[in-house]
């Protein structure tokens, strides 16, 4: 029996078939049987035909499986014939494939078509394809994991570069906390454990199990340092373990081994730039001392003239019977005063020459200038220069090689000694004045000479630059070299007596602080 709707209105029922074949929409008709093999296509509009690819005759009579592959969901499929059978409409997406294999993501609604006695004898399908719509939404999900990637790379890479660029850890620590940050290169991190060789060491991240060997990044320096990253499987599943890294994973990794390179070399490089610094300033001290042997053998004559004086003095009153055992006990007693100054001067000079690797301690200023005392004055008295000390007692404390920032002290008195040997003797004046400032202790050696020429002041502080006649033009640039090893600064300027004022400055002892973390690396 007719519709009313279709009766009262007048219309063929071709006029329908006509709409369908012209609705916007692709439209697909079926029968109802839902069990295998399953539905009839009976109908197909114009635009199915342009959805899909297939013509009408080509479709027709086939089951809608022929639209199916590999992407299509087998859950949408299990939902839409439940819902199907138990009488209701259906709504949901899927992938479906058009004529020439291409896969197209598809939004489609199916009611059951109904006789006069209720029961359903078709089905109609009206279908959109929503490619693009959901293109679009997986571009921006692909985005959106992008960034995220990009983000976890860069915190991974600056808490690495942060870890490295700590001073305060020895090489084991810093290292062993590196094999940490390895497996947050890959995507599951809980599924690897890392560690590092580095030439005969090898450092583990806690709980590291060789197990399944996963990939390896080898890393070599210039200067000879060899070694990997290597990762391992932790005990998974076996389709977690068999699972390759990912190009992005990789190349993580190589980033975090580059990082690790550039750490290796540092240390390496800084450690053959110290050997360096200690042969040349050793070779500059022997030609300090060398510059002080007239001083030194005048200073060694004294004491030797007294013990020999004292010591004639002994035997003449010993062989002539008049020596008392207090006058012979007096004489004795200067005789070893006269041979401790001989061994105390001697013993500064082998300290001062002894070729030791940098071994930086606490110290006073006081300390510090005790120790070169005679070396300064023994120079400066021999030159006929008046040495001045300006050296406050609430000085604080550094913490440097000794005999380093001594050899700093004793090459800028000796210059200043030797550079107003022209002056009149009345007004040669060396003066070594100390003071703190601003958390710094600032050294200053001014003199009274002529001072240093203008056409010589951006050259005074170059290497092999020297205005003696014998100099090697090493000594000031090997105290700037101390100097900034320690921290420090070391400058020239006009002093206010006219001569020249060289001035070096170093950082007074602090306390050791933990330096702060970066956010996330909480243990």
């Amino acid at each position: 029996m007719a519709s009313p709707a279709v009766v009262n209105s007048g219309l063929e029922p071709a006029f329908f078939h006509k709409a369908l074949r012209q609705c916007r929409d692709a439209v697909m008709i079926t029968n109802a049987q839902l069990d295998p093999p399953g539905p009839t296509i009976v109908f197909i509009n114009d635009a199915f035909e342009r959805l899909t690819g297939y013509r009408a005759e080509e479709i027709v009579g086939s089951t809608p499986r022929i639209l199916q592959g590999p992407g299509t969901d087998p859950a949408v499929l299990r939902r839409l014939r439940e819902q199907l059978a138990r009488g209701e409409d259906f709504v949901g997406t899927t992938v479906n494939y058009r004529r020439d294999g291409s896969e197209f993501y598809l939004e489609w609604s199916i009611r059951g078509i109904r006789n006069d006695d209720g029961c359903v004898t078709h089905y109609i399908s009206f279908q959109r394809d929503i490619s693009p719509r959901i293109r679009e939404q997986q571009a921006a999900e692909a985005r959106a994991r992008e960034q995220e990637r990009r983000i976890h790379a860069l915190t991974l890479l600056h808490r690495a570069a942060f870890l490295l660029h700590q001073t305060g850890n020895d090489r084991r620590e810093t290292l062993e906390r590196f094999t940490i940050l390895v497996p947050g290169c890959l995507h599951n991190p809980d599924a690897v454990s890392a560690r590092i060789r580095i030439d005969d060491t090898e450092y583990r991240a806690p709980g590291f199990v060789e197990q399944g060997f996963l990939h390896s990044i080898k890393i070599e320096t210039p200067l000879g340092t060899r070694g990997a990253i290597e990762i391992f499987h932790r005990p998974l599943a076996l389709d977690e373990q068999e699972r390759p890294l990912e190009r992005d994973e990789i190349g993580l990794i190589e980033s975090l081994a580059e990082l690790l390179r550039l750490y290796l070399y540092r240390e390496e490089y800084t450690e053959q730039t110290r050997l360096h610094r200690e042969a040349l300033a050793h070779v500059d001290r022997l030609n300090l001392l060398g510059g002080l042997a007239s001083g030194l053998a005048h200073e060694l004559n004294q004491p030797l003239t007294a013990i020999t004086t004292y010591a004639g003095a002994a035997l003449e009153r010993m062989r002539g019977g008049a020596a008392d055992s207090e006058a012979l006990t007096k004489t004795l007693e200067q005789i070893v005063v006269q041979s401790e100054r001989a061994g105390q001067i001697v013993a500064r000079v082998r300290q001062f020459a002894r070729k030791e690797s940098d071994r930086r301690k606490r110290v006073t200023v006081q300390q510090l200038l005790a120790e070169i005392d005679d070396l300064m004055t023994m120079d400066a008295a021999r030159a006929g220069v008046e040495l001045f000390f300006e050296t406050p007692g609430d000085l604080p404390e550094l913490e440097v090689d000794p005999v380093q920032i001594q050899q700093v002290v004793l090459n800028l008195v000796c210059n200043a000694v030797d550079a107003i040997q022209q002056t009149h003797p009345s007004d040669r004046r060396v003066i070594l004045a100390i003071r703190a400032e601003d958390g710094d202790v600032i050294f200053t050696v001014r003199d009274t000479g002529p001072g240093v020429a203008e056409d010589l002041n951006e050259r005074i502080l170059a290497p092999f630059f020297t205005t003696k006649a014998d100099g090697l033009g090493l000594g000031l640039p090997i105290c700037i070299s101390i100097v900034e090893s320690h921290g420090g600064a070391l400058w020239q300027e006009r002093a206010p007596e006219g001569g020249a004022a060289f001035h070096f400055r170093l950082p007074a002892h602090r306390p050791y602080t933990e330096p702060p973390r970066p956010p996330g690396d909480e243990e």
